[in-house]
């Protein structure tokens, strides 16, 4: 059934969240790794299909399939006006990453370069074909490989206004696209509850409802570019070299 499938995309989100939050979420670049690195290559996962709005203060969701059924219709209406009207603005979380992280490894002594990777959709989710990544990376020290887990609007409770908020999975793998170097989980605007080691910003920017999301879509836009660009410093902080 559409309707049912539309409820399951609407919870795709969360359950990439619930999953990150479980799983190990750090692994520190040693000194000995950091001091030996001068290239890093780059790969961002693909844009995204939809910008996510979230209302996770929803009632409906806890009405189980028909309360459930229609929240998630509303919510797949809200994503693609958004995403739409986002794109219209040339907004992308993709481009953003991938060009913040390039000027603040450049700032911290790294050489950088942006390279495509082989990447496979899988249930939602992008995946690496880890094994190809060697190929595209020639003359690399090691390879950032950066993964949003989301990009949207999240409002956390009934009355909470929405925030915008990227949630990143990064990991550092040697030149052979294979040995694991650093591995973390960086956010900005929001995180789940019970995440542990997550490197996390506050949002800087509130909006009210959806109404006001879709009044100034360049304000929006803008919002979620600062999102994002506050990840890809983050993760630039966590490889600043001494």
């Amino acid at each position: 059934m559409p309707s049912v499938a539309r409820l399951a995309r609407s919870i795709v989100v969360l359950a990439a969240l619930a999953a990150c939050s479980a799983a190990p979420s750090r692994h520190e670049l040693a000194q000995g790794e950091r001091d030996s690195m001068a290239a890093i290559a780059i790969v961002v996962a693909p844009e995204p299909r939809t910008y996510s709005v979230v209302n996770l203060g929803n009632p409906a969701f806890a009405l189980a399939l028909v309360g459930g059924i229609f929240a998630a219709a509303d919510q797949d209406q809200k994503q693609a006006k958004l995403s739409a009207a986002l794109r219209a603005e040339r907004f992308s979380v993709r481009q953003t990453l991938g060009a913040t992280l390039a000027a603040r490894l450049a700032a911290n002594g790294y050489r950088t370069r942006l390279v495509d990777g082989a990447w496979q959709e899988k249930d939602g989710r992008y995946l690496l074909r880890t094994d190809l990544i060697a190929d595209g990376a020639d003359g690399a020290d090691a390879v950032l490989v950066v993964t949003p887990v989301s990009a949207g609007f999240v409002a956390p409770a009934p009355a909470s206004d929405y925030v915008p908020a990227v949630t990143v999975h990064v990991r550092l793998l040697g030149a052979d696209g294979r040995t694991e170097l650093y591995r973390a989980i960086h956010a900005a605007g929001w995180q789940p509850g019970h995440t542990s080691g997550w490197r996390f910003t506050p949002a800087s920017q509130h909006f009210g409802d959806f109404q006001a999301l879709m009044e100034k879509p360049a304000v929006s836009a803008e919002a979620l570019a600062a999102s994002a660009a506050a990840v890809a410093a983050s993760i630039a902080k966590d490889l600043v070299r001494p």
